[in-house]
């Protein structure tokens, strides 16, 4: 037997005594039962929760994409305000906001499926939802003039805060992620130590 094989030699050797230990109605068997249904359990907590980290990681992905193409659309929108961009401004500060409701509508999508995932998880866990208004289009487009374009610019703003909101939340359900997947893997790892324990007790 080489060394690589120790570790599976081991296991197979422990799984054995636990049959043993059953088979002969031993105390600890019952213990044993409680252990192995313990770590099932945590073991598809752990998987739940992985999983719920990683969408995590991808809505605060899709939120940084939505929160650039906001800045874009802001910077065309301060163009098109304060230094006469006209119907050419007005058309690029509304292809950056197609461009950022496209986006906000994928982050929509991973923020539907973390909270899909958190619903899952036992206690209490709240995913954002990305509100980011309706804007104006053609009416500032055709009717050019600075009091839709202010209105526009407001409702830009607005969208900017509202992703820097959502952001903020989805950051702390990460760490808050982390945290359960530590504490998860320290009761697995104390339920495999405790299990150990008890077959190798004379």
């Amino acid at each position: 037997m080489s060394a690589g094989d120790a570790p599976a030699t081991y296991a197979a050797l422990l799984d054995e005594r636990e049959r043993l230990l059953h088979a002969g109605r031993d105390p600890r068997a019952t213990r044993l039962v409680e252990l192995a249904a313990e770590q099932d359990w945590l073991a598809a907590r752990a998987r739940q929760v992985e999983a719920a980290a990683r969408t995590a990681m991808a809505a605060r992905t899709a939120l940084a994409a939505v929160r650039d193409r906001l800045a874009r659309a802001d910077g065309w929108s301060t163009y098109d305000t304060f230094f006469g961009g006209g119907i050419v401004g007005s058309t690029m500060k509304h292809n950056r906001m197609d461009d950022a409701a496209a986006a906000a509508r994928v982050a929509d999508r991973w923020l539907a499926v973390l909270r899909t995932e958190l619903a899952g998880l036992p206690g209490v866990w709240v995913a954002p939802e990305l509100e980011v208004g309706e804007l104006t289009r053609f009416v500032d487009i055709f009717l050019d003039n600075i009091f839709t374009d202010l209105a526009v610019r407001g409702r830009i703003r607005r969208a900017q805060e509202a992703v820097d909101r959502a952001g903020t939340a989805v950051a702390r359900l990460r760490d808050r992620l982390a945290t359960e997947a530590g504490e998860v893997h320290r009761r697995h790892t104390a339920a495999a130590a405790e299990r150990v324990g008890l077959l190798t007790a004379p």
